[in-house]
């Protein structure tokens, strides 16, 4: 009691009454949670406005953030409240003005065409979209091309003034941006429990149901018995159903909240950036900055960015086959990346108005920099190139449906034979619940100690294998002891 007394009175929130009530949900409390709380506390203790940024990214249409920008909005706190909350559909947002409107007490600024703001003002495209569209303006739907949620951030907040107002004396000044996948809202709603819209009586919208929920209702469409006569957008309406859950919750649902976000935060789920740089720099201190990590020896990242323009993830299961080589006292990396296109056409039908295509992804891999490209297959060319610290090899890859596609890299490491171990960090993409891993590595002479433990010793070519599910990030480590 004493200890939760202590931690929750720096955050402000030290009545002992209430501690000694909920004593049971702080005990299952961990380090994190706290941590979280305090940067919920730093947040709504801030005096005055603050203007954050939401974009909602759907996972099945990936990005390397999480997905596609199918929902923004602007989440609005004034001295703790919470003012003004809303989501609008970045594809149709002419005609979501509505929504805009009626929780802002001024008026929302339409659209307008990207020739009213002076050229200055426009920001390049990523070269990869110019080249797959022809005359492409980059659109705030593809804002988090950039793996680095701090540079996806500051193009976010560019693109959304740049499409929203008409002069930059209009435009929303930022305090940071806050993203998140669906995996949020579908453990929130694990908690709090299903909600209803005016405009479906009688449905609920609930977990399980959520990753099903459409954006938008269309005319002819049947909802509890009702034909749909307009385009209507129903995500805004189940968000504003959600927060009314939310600041209605008891002080135990809400601590479970407290966890459930910070398994989000940790999963890359949710993503903050502040523009405030202490603030950015408490999400770095504890790691939840959503950068490409530091790497003291190995190092992989794989990238995928669905340009197909169809929401087709979930039917593409992948394969990340990692294999490293001793050759000659230099390590010798071999990735194979396989793509299965299993189009179920009982799950696709109606979802579509056309065929569905290829399945095409831009897809990057971050490896230790310096890392030196020696051969490929499976695709035409490979663009080869640094940034954020690493090496960068970009490929094009295209699965027809009901097909798979293995692209395979070889490259040398920039680094020679460590006879006492072997080191490798794997991020995990933000969204990207479709892979899973195979990783090869060479064992050091008398390996007796390994991360994660009981992988499969091929005692034959002196390699150490484990194969799982890619559902976080992973450290593969190989020590004697």
């Amino acid at each position: 009691i004493q200890q939760m007394l202590v931690r929750t009175h720096e955050l402000g929130v030290s009545d002992f009454a209430i501690v000694r009530q909920f004593e049971e949900e702080f005990s299952h409390f961990q380090a994190d949670d706290f941590k979280l709380l305090r940067l919920m506390h730093d947040i709504a203790s801030k005096r005055g406005e603050q203007k954050f940024l939401l974009m909602m990214q759907n996972n099945t249409e990936l990005r390397p953030t999480g997905g596609y920008v199918g929902n923004a909005g602007i989440l609005t706190i004034k001295d703790g409240e919470v003012p003004q909350f809303y989501l609008s559909d970045t594809d149709y947002l002419d005609d979501e003005i509505d929504i805009m409107n009626k929780y802002s007490d001024r008026e929302i600024v339409k659209p307008r065409r990207l020739d009213q703001r002076e050229e200055k003002d426009y920001i390049n495209p990523p070269e990869p979209l110019v080249r797959f569209f022809p005359e492409y303006k980059w659109r705030f739907g593809d804002a988090n091309w950039s793996p680095s949620f701090s540079q996806t951030a500051v193009n976010s907040e560019k693109l959304y003034n740049i499409t929203f107002s008409q002069n930059e004396e209009e435009d929303v000044v930022f305090d940071g941006v806050i993203a998140f996948n669906p995996e949020l809202v579908i453990d929130w709603l694990k908690i709090l429990g299903g909600v209803q819209i005016q405009l479906a009586d009688g449905v609920e919208f609930t977990a399980e149901s959520f990753d099903d929920t459409p954006q938008n209702l269309y005319p002819g469409d049947r909802i509890n018995g009702q034909v749909i006569t307009e385009k209507t957008y129903i995500v805004d309406a189940i968000a504003q159903q959600v927060r009314d859950k939310f600041t209605g919750a008891s002080f135990g649902l809400l601590l479970d909240m407290v966890s459930t976000l910070r398994h989000n935060v940790q999963d890359n789920n949710l993503m903050f950036y502040f523009n405030d740089p202490q603030m950015q720099a408490k999400l770095t201190q504890y790691g939840w900055d959503s950068e490409l990590k530091p790497n003291r020896y190995d190092y992989l990242y794989v990238v995928d960015s669905n340009i197909s323009r169809l929401r087709i993830d979930h039917m593409v299961p992948r394969l990340i086959d990692y294999q490293v080589e001793d050759v000659n006292n230099t390590y010798v990396a071999t990735l194979k990346l396989s793509y299965n296109f299993n189009l179920d056409k009982e799950k696709t039908e109606g979802l579509f108005n056309e065929k569905i295509g290829d399945y095409t992804t831009y897809t990057r891999v971050y490896v230790p920099e310096g890392s030196s490209m020696i051969n490929y297959d499976g695709v035409e060319d490979v663009d080869t190139f640094n940034e954020l610290g690493k090496s960068v090899l970009g490929v094009f890859i295209t699965v027809k449906p009901n097909t798979e596609k293995t692209v395979t890299l070889t490259y040398v490491l920039p680094f020679i034979k460590n006879e006492a171990g072997y080191e490798l960090v794997m991020q995990k993409q933000p969204g990207n619940e479709f892979a899973a891993l195979r990783v090869s590595l060479p064992m050091p002479e008398n390996a007796e100690q390994f991360l994660p433990a009981k992988p499969q010793i091929n005692e034959t070519d002196n390699i150490a294998v484990w194969q799982m599910i890619f559902d976080e990030d992973q450290t593969f480590v190989m020590n004697k002891k």
